[in-house]
Order: C-alpha cells, then structure tokens, then sequence
C-alpha cells in the first residue's frame, strides 16, 4: 500500500494542472484570433523553384507573396486585411494556377506537379471550402476520363470503341458542368459567384455586369473582386455610348504628335489594332470598303496602333495599304495600366469606337462580326436614314 500524498504534492499537481489549462487556452485564442495566414506546401521531386500568389483584377495581374521550394517544400506567411483571390503558380514545374481564396488562415496544399490546379487543399476559410467543392467536381471528372486515356491513345476514329469513349467523356463533362452550375445556383451569394462574374467582365456589357453586381450582399460588393468589377463598371460607364470620347496624343508615321479631338470629321472611327494582330489585319478590307463607301461624306477613320515598336508598326500600314490616320504611343497592350485601354476599358484588339462630330461616342464593335453596328450607326448619322 503507497503512503497518501501530501498536501503539498497536491497542490503542486493542482498549479500544474492550471498552468497547462492556461496554455492551452493561449493556444485556443491564438489560433481564433490569428492576425496572419500561413500556407504551407509540398511538391513531390522539386528541390529549387519558386511559388508565387498572384491577384488577376481587371487584366492587370499583381504578385501577392513569394517562396522559395527547397527541397520539395516551401511556406508562405504574412497577413491580409480581407479575402483575397489569389491563384498560386509555380515558376516551370505545373501547368495552370491553383485557386487560393486567401485570408488569415492555415493552409496546407499538396502540388500536383502534372497539373497545379488538382492539386490537394487543407484548411482555409470558408471562400476556400467552397471553392475547392466546386473544383473537385472537375478533379474527379479528370480522374474519371484518365481511367481510359491509355486505351483511347491506341484506338483510331475508324474504331467502334473510339467514338463509344468520345460519347463516354462528352457525357463526363456534361455532368460535370451541370453539377457546378447546380453548385453556383446554391451559392449565389459566394466568392466563388462574385469570382466568376469577375471573370466575364471582358465579354459581359456594363447591364450585365451592374446587375449581376447587384445581385451580391454589401459585404461581397464591397470585398476585393467586387470592388474590382465596380471599377470596370465606372470605366465602361465613362467610355459608355453617349459619353464624351476620351481625348488622346499619339505620334504619326513621320513622328508627329496629334491629338484626337484635333482631327475634325462629321463621323470617326477610332480603330485600335497592331501589327501582329491577325483578326485585325484580316479586317482591313472590310474597313476600306467602309472608308471608301463614307470618306467623301464625312467619315474619318484614325487607326491607332498598340504596337510597342514603330518599325512592325510602319510596316504593316505599308502592306495593309491603309490610306486613313494612323498613330501610336508604343506603350503596349499589356494590361489594363495602359493609358489608352484604361481611357476606353477595352482588354484587346480589334477593337472600334465610332465618335459623331461633338466626339461623343455613338457605338463600339469588337471585332468583323460586330462591324454591322458601325455600319448601322454610320449610315444613320451620314444619311439621315
């Protein structure tokens, strides 16, 4: 029989108790009230790289936070004062990016080397959960049609089981799109909804978006995407039928500079190309018939370049024979910091702004396939009809 402690190892034991139970409400309170996310990641067989957390608002693409991969592992640690949509990408060992909703949490991923974007995801908050639900819908649909990739690589399309496997992967994705459509519906008011209206920005017109904008709490209008997609708003609103065209400088062929508004005509058609734009030059012909058919009645054309170097630039005007204005600030296209793009909120070329003689915008076209709206416009204004 052991001898009864004494009151003094008891209330040792009791101190003891208390100092743990305090420590682990420490641990507690500090993971709630976590001020900082930590993301750490693993990739199998990468000794060196780089990872990198990129933000994508409204084309113009900004690096958040960078780690090294040493030996297959890397960390990112920092802090954020709201949800971010960041997609992490490795620099030349994963195709894609992986979608990372981030905000200060714990994070741990697990890189899928062939493909970045099945890679696997613990943790987060809940823009993290929902979002990785509705990927892993396309996760198991790439992991479905993988079963029969081998078996589809040795067939031929005279093959009977060639087409029955195409029937096979187009019924695949069919219930994958319906699944995540299925998904959104239920999660109207998401990140994961405001992210993908964001995304639909370049094709969507200023209705759409403002009533799809609409459609979200104040919070999420209010977030990092929605405030994004309220500034394309005001863009295009400025750069809207009816507005004033933005006035601009730019240097001519002989390195003259001009101003838009300088250039006097009943009706103008601001034609922003390049050289190495292939739907743009392959339109030409469809603009000279236009400049031919309205010249002598008014009509102006201005095609301004968004090349960076004058000699591509000179030389396309040359073959293409385009007997109108021309001119260029050599800044690019690159992204929407562009003055010129951000000035008329367009992302790419072609792209047309028809102007009346007050340079107020009349209509926009995007392309050959929208040219009959210029026409339209044109033969309103000019003929009266």
């Amino acid at each position: 029989m052991s001898p009864p402690k004494s009151r003094k190892h008891n209330k040792i034991n009791f101190m003891k108790k208390q100092l743990l139970f305090i420590a682990f409400i420490g641990i507690i309170l500090t993971e709630c009230t976590s001020n900082e996310y930590r993301i750490k990641g693993h990739v199998q067989g990468v000794k060196k790289a780089m990872a990198y957390l990129i933000t994508h608002a409204n084309n113009v693409a900004d690096t958040i936070d960078q780690a090294e991969i040493t030996d297959g592992k890397f960390e990112f640690r920092g802090s954020t004062p709201e949800v971010i949509p960041t997609l992490l990408v490795l620099s030349g060992h994963s195709l894609g990016g992986l979608p990372i909703y981030l905000e200060n949490k714990n994070y741990k991923i697990e890189i899928d080397t062939a493909f970045i974007y099945l890679s696997k995801v613990k943790g987060g908050g809940e823009a993290q959960r929902i979002a990785d639900i509705y990927r892993n819908f396309e996760v198991k649909s790439r992991k479905e049609t993988a079963k029969y990739q081998k078996e589809f690589l040795t067939l031929t399309p005279e093959d009977k089981r060639f087409n029955e496997l195409l029937e096979l992967f187009d019924s695949i994705a069919q219930k994958t799109r319906d699944n995540q459509e299925a998904f959104m519906k239920q999660h109207a008011n998401s990140y994961l909804a405001l992210e993908y209206l964001a995304s639909t920005i370049q094709k969507s017109t200023l209705t759409e978006l403002q009533e799809g904008l609409n459609q979200f709490s104040p919070e999420l209008q209010n977030s990092f995407s929605g405030r994004s997609i309220a500034a394309w708003i005001d863009k295009l609103e400025k750069a809207g039928i009816g507005k004033p065209a933005p006035d601009f400088t730019v240097e001519d062929p002989e390195g003259r500079s001009f101003h838009f508004y300088s250039i006097k005509a009943k009706v103008k058609l601001i034609d922003f190309w390049a050289s190495w734009c292939s739907p743009c030059r392959a339109m030409v012909p469809e603009l000279k018939k236009l400049y031919n058919e309205f010249h002598d009645k008014g009509f102006e054309i201005v095609s301004i370049s968004m090349d960076k170097k004058k000699e591509a630039w000179v030389k396309a005007i040359e073959e293409e024979e385009m007997p109108w204005i021309h001119g260029c600030d050599f800044k690019g296209n690159d992204d929407m910091k562009v003055p010129l793009m951000k000035a008329y909120a367009f992302w790419g070329v072609p792209y047309l702004v028809l102007v009346d003689e007050d340079n107020n915008i009349v209509a926009h076209a995007t392309g050959a396939n929208e040219l009959h709206k210029i026409k339209e416009a044109l033969i309103t204004i000019l003929l009266g009809k």
